[in-house]
């Protein structure tokens, strides 16, 4: 008899061998998996794809910059300001009795002149004397007025891209204003006439309306700052950086892949 040791049966070697193949493979499995991410690497390895970057920022900053200079909205309403203005003259009294009324109601007559706010009337009245190719909604934009209380004179603003168009649509709608107002506000004092609204001299620059009418328009103002030339320069930047990441992101895993 043969003192030599059995062979293992050939189903018991078959079987080990996947299970030791596995073994074998799984610390280097593992290994991969919990490979840290090499960020400087991946940084280091954008700058083989800046062409593809450049490329991408180029048509997006042409198509964003091409498209404010040709398509976007123009602000023809402007941000110099002009103000001139208006003197309310109240009647005068016939007796004494009117003349506590009318002194008691020049708070809600300065109101009731405060609360046109650029009405069709006095627009177009207004675009009569303007020849600049102001149009009505311009000058609804453009036109407010500022009563500061405790007096009858009232400041007629404007507002325009220049300064002599500022000037000129404020002594043009303060013309119209004295022409219309007082068809559209109701008699202050029974029995007695409307005041009487006269120009205190010509419009001249200033600052701002301190109390400006809320602009409702807030749609055209946000299309104006997207369609600005440095938003498409930038978002041609950030969309050229995206492509370049995505680019090394695929290079990256067929490297690992392959390895």
């Amino acid at each position: 008899m043969s003192n030599l040791p059995p062979e293992p049966p050939a189903a018991d070697s078959e079987s080990t061998k996947p299970e030791r193949d596995a073994t074998a493979a799984a610390p280097r499995n593992a290994g991969s998996r919990n490979q840290p991410v090499d960020l400087l690497g991946f940084l280091k390895g954008l700058a083989q794809h800046w062409l593809a970057g450049l490329i991408t920022f180029v048509i997006v900053a042409g198509i964003l910059v091409g498209y404010s200079a040709i398509f976007a909205p123009k602000d023809n309403v402007g941000s110099i300001a002009a103000h001139g203005h208006v003197m309310a003259t109240l009647p005068e009294p016939s007796t004494e009795a009117q003349a506590t009324i009318e002194s008691a109601a020049v708070q809600t007559i300065m109101t009731n002149y405060q609360a046109l706010t650029t009405p069709d009337p006095i627009i177009t009245a207004a675009l009569n004397y303007l020849h600049d190719g102001t149009t009505a909604e311009d000058l609804k934009k453009a036109a407010s007025t500022y009563w500061g209380g405790g007096g009858t004179v009232i400041a007629i603003y404007a507002t325009g891209t220049t300064e002599d168009q500022a000037v000129q649509r404020a002594n043009a709608y303060a013309r119209a204003f004295t022409e219309k107002a007082n068809d559209l506000v109701p008699s202050p004092v029974a029995g007695l006439p409307q005041p009487k609204l006269t120009i205190l001299g010509p419009a001249f620059p200033s600052d701002p309306n301190p109390a400006p009418p809320e602009n409702a328009d807030d749609g055209t103002k946000l299309a104006s700052e997207f369609s600005s030339p440095i938003v498409g320069v930038a978002a041609g930047v950030v969309l050229g950086l995206v492509v370049m990441g995505i680019l090394e992101y695929r290079s990256s895993r067929r490297s690992r892949a392959n390895n």
